[in-house]
């Protein structure tokens, strides 16, 4: 009976492993050609930007949400029902995107760099968005061991 057990959980840990989304900071930039953009003017470049900035913030809460509810399912899966962990939704198209996003945003800006263009007074860019998001998490998670509690700021 031990030895099942010892199989069972073996099993399990590695069955949640594959089906744990990433983390939205963890994502890399998919490589996306200039060629679009090129022809782009500094109005153009720096509204897209814009645009990608906000995107990123809609994808972030979308892969956090999912993130919360696959840990939750995780969870009650290794406690009771590994059925749960079929359930689980992983990142799907939004991880694709964000990579897209951030990518579109480091392509936007060697462009607006190399013809000279301002880019002061844009909102944060993607990484900083995620990078800001990377250290709210930490905090949480700090507060939450320091208090036993494990309410997010996106869940207050």
């Amino acid at each position: 009976m031990k030895k099942i057990s010892c199989i069972l959980l073996t099993l399990s840990m590695l069955l949640a492993g594959c089906a744990t989304p990433t983390q939205p900071w963890k994502i890399q930039a998919a490589y996306v050609s200039p060629i679009p953009y090129k022809d782009y003017s500094c109005d153009q470049i720096r509204q897209e930007m814009t645009n990608l900035s906000n995107r990123t913030l809609e994808i972030y809460d979308v892969l956090h949400k999912k993130s919360c509810h696959d840990g939750a399912k995780m969870f009650i899966g290794s406690a009771t029902l590994p059925v749960t962990w079929f359930m689980m939704e992983g990142n799907g198209p939004e991880e694709a995107e964000m990579s897209q996003v951030l990518g579109s945003y480091k392509t936007l800006e060697t462009i607006a760099k190399e013809k000279g263009y301002d880019l002061k007074g844009l909102p944060s860019s993607p990484d900083e968005i995620l990078a800001q998001k990377y250290q709210e998490a930490m905090e949480d998670q700090r507060e939450a061991q320091r208090t036993g509690n494990s309410v997010s700021r996106g869940q207050r």
